[in-house]
């Protein structure tokens, strides 16, 4: 009889973690190059976890020091909070031979796109909330480190969107967060 309501509890147990998990946000990577294909398909607290569960000298606590950071002279926060409260707009434009390179402010988000010129062909684009951002930067003016699980907890309200994509005539690399945790093809 305890051995039956024993298994029962961990039944249960794993059947609650599991409503639980599914409510959770999903960290998906997708990498195509040719004859091979990656998948990366992981619940967002997972990910927490992870990078929580880390001690070494340059992670810890959920923090990446950035060594040789000398942020002593510069206050990020309030360059973050200026971009923040600055409309959206193109803050940088480069135009070479290569590449042209777009580094704008929309709808919130932090934009970097990087297009080939003369035929190169890898285009690149980064979309990161601004909310986000601080939230890695938390600290990092006092001791030079980037709070990854802040970043992270930050990503978990930005579902559904691509945050980077990189695209070229032989590969195809594409991360995103949502509610899904199927897995593509």
């Amino acid at each position: 009889m305890r051995r039956h309501l024993a298994l029962a509890s961990l039944l249960a147990f794993v059947l609650g973690s599991g409503i639980a998990v599914a409510a959770d946000p999903w960290l998906h990577i997708r990498v195509d190059d040719g004859d091979e294909n990656v998948r990366v398909n992981v619940p967002l607290s997972l990910v927490r976890t992870m990078v929580t569960s880390v001690e070494t000298d340059e992670l810890r606590d959920g923090r990446i020091r950035i060594d040789d950071a000398d942020f002593d002279d510069v206050d990020l926060r309030a360059m973050l909070e200026a971009v923040r409260d600055t409309e959206d707009a193109v803050f940088v434009r480069i135009r070479d031979n290569d590449a042209d390179i777009r580094v704008a402010k929309e709808a919130g988000n932090l934009i970097v796109h990087v297009d080939p010129r003369d035929g190169g062909n890898e285009r690149v684009r980064v979309k990161l909330p601004v909310g986000v951002v601080e939230a890695l930067l938390d600290g990092v003016e006092a001791d030079g480190e980037l709070n990854i699980d802040a970043a992270l907890e930050a990503l978990a309200g930005f579902r559904g969107e691509n945050l980077v994509t990189v695209e070229s005539d032989d590969e195809t690399v594409r991360i995103w967060i949502d509610d899904s945790s199927a897995m593509e093809d």
